[in-house]
């Protein structure tokens, strides 16, 4: 049987800009939440734990943990809008029921995972000779990446409440696609990596607690609470496309915690 699925950049692209947009013009407090929210934990981090003078692999451990909890509700919500078109119109409302925990635990492994494997790729290319050691680092870090494009289809599953959301049937409807998801998955970042570089460039000039290292941080919550949103529909484009074993939730419910926009 021939295989119907496809995944167009532009149209996946598009969709989840304009998808993003219309998000965040839905539930404007979900938005402006978790931009608060993400400013005043990053300004936390970055007082105990100082990027300059702590271990890189420890920020990154630390950085990745406190962004699960602190994107997931959001990140829920929108999975439930560009799949289902329910409206999760506060933050709590992503809260309710065991979709929450299940995908913080499952976003956790998944991000342990991450950084695990780009610190032991970091430490082998330490400990071996060149051109060796670089091809280990790239390869470990290439492996995390692929692990992570090929499962995202799991979370908007989980945030849906699927019937077959699993780690296994994410691997197995994204067989064949992993390149196709990668470059839609990048062109979402593109811009928001060239505004991020030139940030946290000027953000390493000034001090946290003077006024313009503050703005700094609510620019940098701002920033990254955009490409989460992004990132977010686009997972779920993705999904509608390509679900099989995942079970695509009815279109008119299946996820509890939400409201119907």
């Amino acid at each position: 049987m021939r295989d119907s699925r496809r995944v167009d950049h532009q149209a996946l692209t598009q969709g989840a800009f304009s998808g993003a947009a219309a998000f965040a013009k839905a539930a404007p407090l979900v938005v402006l939440d978790t931009v608060i929210l993400a400013a005043f934990v990053d300004l936390a981090r970055r007082l105990l734990l100082p990027t300059g003078s702590t271990s890189p692999y420890l920020v990154g451990t630390v950085e990745a943990v406190l962004g699960v909890f602190v994107f997931a509700p959001m990140i829920i919500a929108a999975h439930r809008y560009s799949v289902a078109g329910m409206l999760t119109p506060r933050l709590t409302g992503s809260l309710a029921g065991p979709i929450f925990g299940r995908f913080v635990k499952t976003s956790l492994i998944l991000s342990l995972i991450t950084v695990a494997g780009y610190a032991g790729g970091a430490f082998l290319s330490e400990a071996l000779d060149p051109p060796l050691g670089t091809a280990v680092f790239f390869m470990a870090f290439a492996a995390t990446i692929a692990l992570s494009v090929r499962l995202g289809p799991l979370f908007p599953a989980i945030s849906v409440n699927a019937n077959g959301a699993g780690w296994g049937a994410a691997w197995r409807d994204t067989a064949g696609y992993g390149w196709r998801i990668f470059f839609v998955l990048a062109i979402c970042s593109l811009p928001f990596i060239l505004l991020g570089l030139p940030l946290e460039t000027a953000m390493r000039e000034v001090e946290i607690l003077r006024v313009a290292g503050l703005i700094l941080t609510l620019v940098r919550a701002v920033l990254e609470t955009g490409w989460t949103l992004v990132l977010a529909c686009a997972a779920g484009l993705i999904y509608k496309e390509l679900a099989r074993e995942l079970l695509l939730a009815p279109p008119s419910g299946g996820a509890s915690g939400g409201n119907h926009g």
